[in-house]
């Protein structure tokens, strides 16, 4: 009976580990939906506001941001100035995006390189499964591809672009590490990572729904618009 029972475990176990990757791609698809869906709330909230078409949306440059209050918002103090930071930010932030991205995957690509011709000469009593080197790829891939192919700095469409990449990019390169103890570790190993992966979900849909509120406040005029010269019109009489 012992045996019996110590056998079960040992094949729950087992079941265990062989289902850990699906429920880390489940992980990533959660990421990947809150990220599109922040950029299809900008878009919605760009035609929503008045302001013009989705091509003007996309357009539209983040020096012309400007904070919008309605009468009945309740915004205390530590919330207006930290909207008035991030509506003055977006430049030092898009620099930001640009070298991040590009360090973090150019260390990315070494370490799948590296990765790679490791695998190819142990085979695969290397135990590192296709999945794994397939993640570190695309996360290395993602973070390139930000900064190279979304080059207008000052267009606000590229800025929300460019930020999802990175975090998506860094997101993947963390699961790739996850997967690396699937592969290598057992029932431990395989509960931990994927620990760690839910808080990386917890964590990044939080940020994204901190920049769903800040849509409500805060979106560029069309390209060529003055945003001082249309701002007191968008403020509450009193606050004009």
């Amino acid at each position: 009976m012992p045996s019996s029972a110590a056998q079960s475990c040992w094949i729950t176990g087992q079941s265990f580990v062989a289902a850990a990757p699906f429920v880390l791609f489940a992980f990533l698809a959660a990421v990947l939906v809150a990220r599109v869906s922040w950029v299809i709330y900008y878009l919605y909230r760009y035609r929503r506001s008045g302001r013009g078409s989705i091509r003007e949306a996309l357009l539209a440059t983040s020096a012309n941001i400007e904070v919008q209050r309605q009468p009945d918002d309740d915004i205390d103090d530590e919330l207006d100035a930290y909207i008035e930071k991030v509506a003055n930010d977006f430049r030092f932030l898009a620099q930001r995006q640009t070298d991040v991205s590009l360090v973090g995957g150019s260390v990315s690509f070494a370490a799948w390189t590296a990765l790679f011709i490791a695998v190819s000469d142990a085979g695969i009593e290397s135990g590192i499964s296709d999945r794994t080197l397939a993640l570190l790829l695309s996360g290395a891939m993602l973070l390139l591809a930000g900064p190279i192919c979304l080059r207008r700095e000052d267009f606000h469409w590229n800025y929300i672009l460019r930020e999802s990449m990175l975090y998506v990019g860094f997101t993947v390169v963390l699961f790739s590490l996850c997967s690396i103890a699937i592969d290598l570790g057992g029932i431990g190993a395989s509960i931990g990572a994927l620990i760690v992966a839910f808080a990386v979900v917890v964590a990044d849909l939080a940020e994204v729904k901190s920049h769903w509120e800040l849509l409500r406040y805060k979106l560029p005029e069309p390209a060529g618009n003055d945003p001082e010269g249309d701002a007191e019109s968008q403020l509450p009489a009193g606050l004009a």
